[in-house]
């Protein structure tokens, strides 16, 4: 079953989060899942705590936007950072 865990990327995109996030990334980071990637999307100063508090989490990886790009965008940045990171695919 790790192995399966090992494969799965979860992309978290974000736009002024409340602890919710914070409880859901934990909660996900108790699975032997092999990255969280959390896209910021240009959220607020009141919000940036909830993405400080990601920070210390095993395997959570917070990308961020200065400005709200929209859900798509956030995916987008997501998933090119999973391909270069982790598929060492230039582009």
């Amino acid at each position: 079953m790790n192995e399966v865990f090992s494969k799965i990327a979860i992309l978290i995109p974000s736009f002024n989060p409340n602890h919710n996030l914070v409880d859901l990334v934990l909660g996900l980071s108790l699975n032997p899942w092999n990255k969280i990637i959390v896209v910021n999307d240009g959220s607020s100063e009141e919000s940036e705590k909830n993405f400080d508090n990601l920070k210390g989490i095993n395997n959570v990886h917070l990308l961020t936007h200065s400005v709200n790009q929209g859900k798509g965008v956030a995916i987008k940045t997501g998933l090119k950072y999973i391909k270069k990171k982790y598929f060492r695919i230039d582009g």
